[in-house]
């Protein structure tokens, strides 16, 4: 989730480059965001940057190391409570 409550999903792989990105990772992330409406997905590979746009459907393809130093997920609980 975002930092503006709108919901990404996110698929990982070890690629590092477009010939080593599988397939079945990018077809999968299509399908799954067209199944929960969602429009937008993240797919962190090791050292690849691109951008897929299918059907409307927007996936940002990241290296980690940048998607650690800019990422606004919110991957646990931030209950300041806790």
């Amino acid at each position: 989730m975002r930092d503006k409550g709108e919901t990404e999903l996110i698929q990982v792989t070890y690629a590092s480059s477009e010939d080593e990105v599988a397939s079945r990772d990018v077809e999968n992330l299509f399908r799954v965001m067209k199944l929960f409406g969602v429009n937008r997905g993240t797919l962190v590979t090791w050292d690849y940057s691109d951008e897929m746009v299918e059907n409307g459907l927007k996936v940002e393809v990241v290296p980690l190391w940048r998607w650690l130093l800019n990422s606004h997920v919110k991957l646990f609980n931030q209950d300041p409570n806790l």
